[in-house]
């Protein structure tokens, strides 16, 4: 019986190799990844595959832990193809429709194209590719892509040439090869691109347009092109995105100013506070994707300079050096040896005797360990979506046998938000407060750190910015006494007196827990002033210059 990382594998060949069949399958994949736009081609393909019409996936432990949702009963995984280590291996997400909510759990925003975007959008564009907002969206997208596509040619050129073998493009010379990519590449980032900023974007196209996309009929064409489109049309989806949130906050806090002028000062301060940070707060700081570039606080600042080459070198990953040409399949992988996750006990050891079939105790996971409560019985045989049947019961669909309850994962949920900080902590959680919004005693720590979280950085990367901006010692007199601070590897030290740093006598407070508690500060507008706030995005920008 086949392992479930070769069942899989089957799945990636089988469904790239069908994706050029028809247009239809073709543009109902790029609907999908469009979707999925923070995710690489090879895990759109394999959510295509699985579960076409997905909104925003995550891990099982990040819609627990960190959206506090809990997975339902029944729940479908998707497996993904995970080649980021020496030996493949596979790890699955759910989609936010296999999540259910408690009175703590956060909203998944997603970003949504609207008429009153437009202009603002199209300006971002024209600032940041040098493409004219004059020409209506559409348009401006189309040239967009056609100049992206251009530049990745130049950069792939040589690898895009390796592709052609049993393709239709075999029988092209050098000149009619890249204007099939090209041409290819430019419909399809555009319908990509369209597909989630207008209602029907099939109307902006002729279907002989596509023709070029039929030209790449083998898996290994279909995987370069699919590579090609994702990563060009990631980055521009990235700048409508930072745009839109922008322009959502900007209108909330002006919203918010205006009713400072009827209502108490102190009342609307708060709100502003609280309204700025929730309108930027969104589903890909949380992990919703699993790349976190981090956005420009503001559109256009990578503006170029008239007829400069455009340049997609950050996002394009070279085809020979960084993965194979198909980048679905690790070259030399052994199947047997392949890791997949495995149900994991207390003691960290994983069951004896389990194997690798579709009767298995594997625990589906990505990163972390799941906790080994509620765990029991074998994945299901199930039909998966979109039709695909798994006669080996590889597909999987995960039942509350494998993970724990629905009322477990609640209980637990509502546990961790019943307080953001611990319960045993010495210290009375208004002096922690004060401990981190003081940090090192500039106002610009604080702007840093809310420009972090404007700018969708994950927890990890929030973490990683308060070790490196709250640093040294500090001492602060409370009601509660005279307290020192020492701001270290391991989080933060507080303690009585001012010997914080050498006294074995301390609280210490996890650089994980500050940066929680600090996103609940922000929430209620206690971390930063509404001034602090507001400039972040523009004090953020200067570093980067």
């Amino acid at each position: 019986m086949a392992s479930k990382y070769e069942f899989y594998s089957r799945m990636a060949e089988e469904t790239a190799g069908g994706l050029t069949k028809s247009l239809e399958q073709w543009t109902s994949f790029l609907k999908t990844a469009g979707r999925m736009g923070k995710y690489p081609y090879e895990d759109q393909l394999m959510i295509f595959a699985q579960r076409p019409d997905a909104t925003a996936c995550a891990e099982y432990d990040l819609w627990n832990s960190t959206m506090h949702r809990y997975v339902r009963r029944g729940a479908k995984g998707i497996a993904l193809i995970d080649n980021s280590s020496d030996y493949p291996r596979l790890k699955y997400v759910f989609d936010v429709s296999d999540t259910g909510t408690r009175k703590n759990s956060r909203d998944v925003n997603l970003w949504e194209m609207r008429p009153e975007h437009e202009k603002p959008v199209q300006e971002t564009l024209d600032a940041v590719f040098d493409v004219s907002s004059a020409d209506p969206f559409d348009v401006q997208v189309g040239n967009i892509a056609s100049w992206l596509a251009v530049d990745y040619w130049m950069d792939h050129e040589a690898e895009l040439g390796d592709i052609v073998a049993g393709s239709y493009l075999e029988g092209y010379d050098e000149d009619n090869r890249r204007m099939s990519f090209l041409n290819a590449a430019e419909v399809s980032i555009k319908y990509q691109i369209l597909s989630r900023c207008v209602d029907d974007p099939d109307s902006y196209f002729d279907p002989e347009e596509f023709s070029p996309v039929f030209d790449y009929n083998t898996r290994k064409a279909v995987n370069a092109l699919g590579t090609a489109v994702s990563q060009i049309s990631r980055r521009i989806f990235r700048e409508i995105e930072v745009t839109i949130r922008n322009y959502e906050r900007n209108l909330r806090v002006e919203e918010i100013l205006g009713l400072r002028e009827a209502a108490n000062a102190d009342e609307a301060t708060t709100e502003i506070h609280t309204e700025t940070e929730r309108s930027t707060r969104h589903d890909e700081r949380t992990a919703l994707h699993t790349e976190r570039g981090l956005p420009d606080p503001e559109p256009g600042a990578e503006r170029r300079e008239p007829g400069a080459a455009r340049q997609v070198r950050e996002d394009a990953q070279d085809i020979s050096a960084g993965e194979p040409a198909d980048p679905l399949q690790r070259p030399g992988a052994d199947p047997a040896a392949v890791h997949t996750f495995k149900g994991d006990r207390r003691d960290g050891t994983s069951e004896a005797g389990a194997d690798d079939r579709g009767t298995s105790r594997e625990v589906p996971r990505a990163g972390e360990e799941i906790p080994a409560d509620g765990l029991g019985a074998a994945y299901e045989q199930s039909e998966g979506a979109g039709g695909r049947d798994d006669p080996g019961g590889a597909y999987l669909q995960l039942t509350l046998d494998l993970f724990p309850t629905e009322q477990q994962q609640i209980d637990r949920i509502d546990k961790a938000t019943e307080s953001e900080m611990p319960s045993a902590l010495s210290f009375p959680a208004e002096d922690i407060d004060h401990v981190l919004r003081l940090g090192c005693g500039t106002a610009e720590h604080r702007m840093e750190i809310a420009a972090g979280y404007m700018a969708g950085k994950s927890m990890d990367e929030i973490v990683d910015l308060l070790k490196s901006k709250y640093r040294g010692g500090t001492g602060l007199l409370t009601d509660n006494g005279r307290l020192s601070v020492w701001l270290g590897e391991n989080g933060i030290r507080i303690s009585e007196g001012d010997r914080a740093r050498y006294t074995g006598q301390f609280q210490l407070v996890s650089w994980e827990d500050a940066a929680g508690r600090i996103e609940n500060l922000l929430d209620d507008g206690r971390f930063a002033s509404n001034v602090e706030l507001e400039e972040a995005p523009g004090h953020f920008r200067t570093l980067l210059v």
